[in-house]
């Protein structure tokens, strides 16, 4: 996925109710010529991603849909790439 950055909504961290662990996430908002879509960076990509990204084009690969009650994101993973230009 390829698009502009619209919305950043910053790091988020919290504990995870089933195991204890802490995890942090970042959330964007992108836009392309075929609409908009959220992206959620989690734990240790979101150090791939620039501290200012609003109105920069980012370039996502490998990552995985999630659709949840109407709600589409596209989630990080270990294999996923990250560019920003």
């Amino acid at each position: 996925v390829e698009g502009v950055v619209l919305y950043d909504n910053g790091i988020t961290t919290n504990i995870s109710h089933s195991n204890g662990q802490s995890y942090s996430r970042r959330s964007l908002k992108i836009k392309d010529d075929t609409g908009t879509i959220n992206i959620t960076i989690w734990n240790e990509k979101i150090v791939e991603v620039l501290e200012q990204v609003v109105n920069k084009t980012i370039r996502m690969r490998n990552g995985k849909i999630n659709h949840y009650h109407d709600y589409v994101t596209i989630n990080t993973y270990e294999h996923t790439l990250i560019q920003f230009y």
